[in-house]
C-alpha cells in the first residue's frame, strides 16, 4: 500500500460487512486502487454493509497512510450521532 492515499468520504455501494469484514475488505480495495470506500460512523448504516470510518480511518492513519481526514473530528460527528 502507497504512504499516500487521498481519502474522501463518499457514499454509494457497498464493501460487506458480513462477518466483521468490513475493515479487511475496505484495504484490500485500497490496495486494489480503489476510487472511494462506503463508511459510517457510529455504527450506522452497518447492517447494510458500511465499513465504520472511524475504525477504517484510525487503521490506516496507523499503518501511516495519509487519508487527510480527522481522525478527532470524525470521532466528534460519531459521538454526536449517538448523543441525538
Amino acid at each position: 500500500m502507497t504512504s499516500k492515499v487521498k481519502a474522501a468520504i463518499i457514499g454509494s455501494g457497498n464493501i460487506g460487512t458480513d462477518l466483521h469484514m468490513g475493515i479487511a475488505n475496505s484495504l484490500a480495495a485500497v490496495e486494489a486502487v480503489a476510487a472511494r470506500i462506503d463508511g459510517s460512523v457510529a455504527g450506522m448504516g452497518a447492517g447494510a454493509g458500511n465499513t465504520p470510518l472511524e475504525v477504517f480511518v484510525a487503521v490506516l492513519h496507523r499503518m501511516g497512510v495519509e487519508t487527510e481526514i480527522d481522525m478527532w473530528k470524525l470521532m466528534d460527528v460519531a459521538e454526536d450521532m449517538i448523543e441525538d
